[in-house]
Formats: structure tokens, sequence, C-alpha cells
């Protein structure tokens, strides 16, 4: 498991490169414009929700990595209900009509980051060996671990503005992130001696290769978003061209 660690650690500090972390540096820029692409993110939070309590948890168990994994689910179980509140706070919630709402979730801006849900998925139910789903956590937890310290700089500068707090994007998400059981001294030991056979190691490079693929393929698409996209009409792309409407 050793190799597999420190992988995910290589790949940490290159997921750190991305541009859309300066992006979300740039103080130039309205904090409320640096945080546009949020709504789009509705597709993995909700789902992320989703994976934990339908696919990752799986009780009862006596296996010592399971209850790992089922404790980590449980940690992570009321992130979804965060993020509603920050949409709310930031002002998203009652724009949309219903349909608008389908449309805007399930376009083309963010097909990438609908993706990174899909491929989360695909990947817990390919792989159910506990060890290889472990490392799938492991893999997404490190991209939060990264993406967070971001998004609370974002929501600081907010707070100021506005007098609101952002549960999920302020440091309260990325300290119970950062103090989760699954990473605790005794609980990280147990982790890193595990004994991984030559087809677990193998499959636990591709898992770590295509997570962090995923999720650099939907920043760098949510960048993209937020630059497109203005805070006014949010689910509009600048100088849109309307086209003929699907419902008359």
């Amino acid at each position: 498991m050793k190799e597999v660690l420190e992988l995910i650690e290589q790949k940490k500090q290159e997921f750190r490169n991305l541009q859309f972390f300066e992006f979300l540096q740039d103080n130039s820029i309205d904090p409320r414009q640096r945080l546009v692409w949020i709504p789009c993110f509705a597709h993995v939070a909700m789902s992320l929700a989703e994976l934990n309590k339908c696919v990752l948890r799986q009780e009862p168990t006596d296996n010592p990595v399971q209850k790992i994994i089922n404790k980590h689910t449980y940690e992570d179980d009321s992130h979804w209900i965060w993020f509603l509140e920050d949409i709310e706070k930031l002002g998203f919630n009652n724009r949309l009509h219903f349909i608008d709402s389908i449309t805007f979730f399930w376009g083309e801006p963010i097909q990438k980051t609908r993706k990174l849900s899909y491929q989360l998925f695909s990947l817990c139910n390919k792989f159910n060996d506990p060890i290889l789903r472990l490392i799938i956590i492991e893999a997404i937890e490190a991209t939060s671990n990264i993406g967070l310290p971001f998004t609370a700089i974002v929501a600081q500068e907010l707070e100021k503005i506005t007098g609101k707090h952002y549960l999920f994007l302020n440091y309260n998400h990325l300290t119970v992130e950062s103090s989760h059981t699954i990473n605790i001294d005794e609980i990280y030991l147990f982790i890193h001696n595990l004994q991984l056979t030559p087809e677990q190691k193998e499959n636990a490079f591709k898992i770590v290769d295509i997570v962090f693929l995923a999720f650099s393929e939907c920043f760098d698409e949510l960048m993209i978003y937020a630059q497109t996209h203005s805070i006014d009409n949010f689910y509009i792309e600048k100088n849109y061209q309307p086209k003929s409407p699907i419902f008359a």
C-alpha cells in the first residue's frame, strides 16, 4: 500500500498546479464571480452523498477495511446539506424554472463534471474489494484536501461582504475533512501496512490515475464555466446567442 499512497501524494502535488486554483486566488476578480461555478458542482456533491449511502456503505460487516469505509460514509453524510445551504446563501436558489434546471444540469457546458460522478460510481461498482474501494476514497479525499483551502479563501473574502458563513466552502468543511477517522495515526498506520497482491496494486494505480484525471478535467471545465458565465446569469453563457426553443 505504501507505493499507492506515495502515488496519491505525487498526484496531489500535480493537482495543486491546476489553473483553476490560480483562478480562485485571483482577488482582482469579485469573489462571487470566482464561485459562479458552484451550482455546476451540485451533480458531484449530491452524487457523492449517494455513493456513500448506496454503494460504499455495506453493513453488517466483519471486514476491518469495510468498517473503516463505513465509518467514512457516516462522517460524510451531512456534507450535501452544507452544500445546499451555501447554494441558498450565495443566491442561486429560485433562479431557474424546472425545465431550465434539467437542461442546465445535463447541458454540454458541465459534461465533464457529470462524467466525474459517473466515473466514481463506475469504479466503485467495478471494484467491490474493500481495499480498492478504500483507495478510491483516499484519492477523492486527496483532491478535497487540495481544493478546499482554495474555496475557503474565496468564502472568507465573501463573508466580509455578505456577513454570511459558508459551511461547505469554508474552513468548517476543511476541518471536518482533515479530522476524518480515516486519517488519524492509528488508522493510517493500518492502511499503510496493508499488503496488496500484484493484481490489487495494478488496479490501485489505475484507480488513482482515473480519479485524479476525472477531477482535473472537472475543475478545468469549471474554470472555463466561470470565465464564460456571469454571476447575474450563471446559467447563460456570456455573449449567448438564443437558439430555437425546445419547447414552444
